[in-house]
């Protein structure tokens, strides 16, 4: 419509009315310039409808995917990123919270699931796009299935284990091709500087929307939360060891909570309230690179415990959360 709303009907044959929705959360994509610029005072919050309200979760679990941006053919006053990543827990979190702020900056970032076969379609994507970004991971099949040049790569390591798989896949070498090569931590600085990588890695540090987590310091301790995988093992070694965390609680009388599972993954969308249902949070890893549980809970006001890996020792120190 001229003054800007629109109706819109889910399956069930609902109608909602949706105000300035296009430039503010691009809930629908036309083709035109003024679609790709962020609304000068968006704030990242939806609007409350009279006589109606947004089903929010909808709205956040949906993923513009990659060919109607590149059919738009919008042109945004900065770069044209495209992720290829895992879209779910602590991966899925951090793309979500980076695409939300760069697209205030003039940005479009758009993300490609690394978990679906985009070969029937890769050739019509690439091409619109300045950049690609990718864990450690994810550069393999870029490179190998999809055709992708390394000097278009922004490489990512978030684990000292995907530098190794990396070093195993494509040589030393690769590491110098990429646009850029970042790493999500000092502590993954380090260990790709002792896996032999000459290339010295920006480091860009893992932060979490704090608003987003905030609530009230809770009063007690009674439940324990355990907000990762139980279990992981890569290259044989059991890196998260979640029964000690069980064991800990249970043999502190506390109820112990779990966050999902990789099989039954619950939505990053969905962990502020989980954070709010628990007293305290434990990390009982051998190895993170950061530990986004340990800021997510700390945001949260939740007593933090944790192994002294990551950053957590001086996220520790500094006064969020407790070594053992």
């Amino acid at each position: 419509e001229a003054d800007g709303r629109f109706l819109s009907a889910d399956p069930s044959g609902r109608v909602s009315l949706a105000t300035s929705v296009c430039s503010t959360w691009e809930l629908f994509l036309a083709s035109e310039d003024w679609c790709a610029r962020a609304a000068a005072t968006a704030t990242g919050q939806l609007p409350e409808i009279a006589g109606g309200a947004f089903d929010r979760k909808r709205i956040q679990d949906y993923i513009v995917h990659p060919t109607i941006r590149t059919r738009t053919n919008a042109k945004p006053s900065a770069t044209k990123l495209l992720i290829y990543g895992y879209t779910k827990w602590s991966h899925g979190r951090v793309y979500y919270d980076l695409c939300s702020q760069l697209y205030k900056h003039g940005y479009i970032v758009d993300i490609l699931d690394w978990q679906q076969n985009h070969a029937p379609n890769i050739q019509e994507i690439i091409p619109y796009y300045d950049l690609l970004m990718t864990a450690l991971d994810g550069v393999r099949t870029l490179v190998d299935a999809y055709g992708v040049p390394y000097d278009r790569i922004i490489a990512i390591s978030h684990h000292e284990f995907d530098i190794r798989m990396l070093i195993e896949q494509k040589g030393l070498p690769a590491f110098d091709k990429f646009a850029n090569y970042g790493v999500v931590s000092d502590f993954v600085y380090c260990a790709s500087q002792m896996a032999g990588v000459a290339r010295a890695p920006m480091v860009a540090t893992l932060g979490v929307n704090y608003s987003e987590f905030l609530t009230d310091v809770t009063e007690r301790l009674a439940t324990v939360g355990y907000a990762s995988s139980m279990s992981t093992r890569t290259y044989g070694v059991e890196w998260k060891r979640g029964d000690i965390a069980e064991a800990a609680a249970r043999e502190a009388d506390l109820a112990f909570k779990v966050a999902g599972s990789t099989a039954q993954q619950v939505s990053f969308h969905d962990m502020p309230e989980f954070y709010k249902s628990v007293d305290a949070v434990l990390i009982t890893s051998i190895s993170e690179s950061a530990g986004l549980p340990a800021l997510e809970a700390a945001a949260a006001g939740r007593l933090v415990i944790g192994t002294p890996v990551g950053h957590f020792p001086l996220k520790a120190y500094q006064g969020g959360g407790l070594i053992a």
